[in-house]
């Protein structure tokens, strides 16, 4: 945040607890919060704890930005510059998980959710490519938002593996046995590969 962000501990009459503030530097307002206790001692230490998190950007709010808003603006200053094929694709995939997991807030998208995400598109029986490209596309989305400040923690994300396996099957001898019938100059070559394995 800012260097100069200085914590103060007050006291309100109608509070139990002492409360700690600041004056936010960017938006000139008042931010405050309860430390906890009735304790004078503690709550200057809770206070001095949440300055040093503040002024070496450890602490980060919770963005309050809507779901709908986030989309409104990413649709607006990203997805209207692609062609329109791209555009149509990231919204489908926007809309897929919003129909799914119905975030409120942008600050919702996190990594259990993603999880969730996942799972709910493979019991809807979608190939691993398809999971992997919705994916891939809000992954893009979530680093915009964090880049634009609109999301205060970039959640991970998980991509499917692949199950490895054979391309194809093996030939079967009798295809072996057109092959070399269709090519006889190729006779010695063939046969070294098929007893090579």
């Amino acid at each position: 945040m800012h260097e100069t962000i200085k914590v103060h501990v007050v006291k309100y009459p109608d509070r139990a607890n002492l409360v700690m503030r600041y004056v936010d530097p960017d938006s000139g307002r008042q931010v405050q919060r309860s430390t906890g206790t009735t304790n004078e001692r503690d709550a200057n230490r809770a206070a001095a704890k949440w300055e040093a998190e503040l002024r070496e950007g450890r602490y980060a709010r919770r963005q309050r930005i809507t779901w709908q808003e986030f989309r409104d603006q990413y649709e607006a200053n990203v997805l209207d510059g692609l062609k329109a094929t791209t555009a149509a694709n990231y919204s489908a995939t926007l809309n897929v998980f919003t129909r799914k997991c119905k975030p409120g807030r942008l600050a919702e998208v996190t990594t259990p959710k993603l999880t969730a995400f996942v799972t709910m598109l493979r019991e809807d029986k979608l190939t691993p490519a398809t999971i992997a490209r919705h994916l891939r596309q809000l992954k893009v989305a979530m680093r915009w938002a964090f880049r634009q400040g609109l999301l205060t923690k970039l959640p991970e994300f998980d991509m499917p593996k692949q199950a490895k396996g054979m391309k194809g099957r093996p030939i079967t001898g009798e295809e072996f046995d057109r092959m070399l019938a269709a090519a006889p100059a190729w006779d010695f070559w063939l046969r070294g590969l098929w007893t090579s394995g």
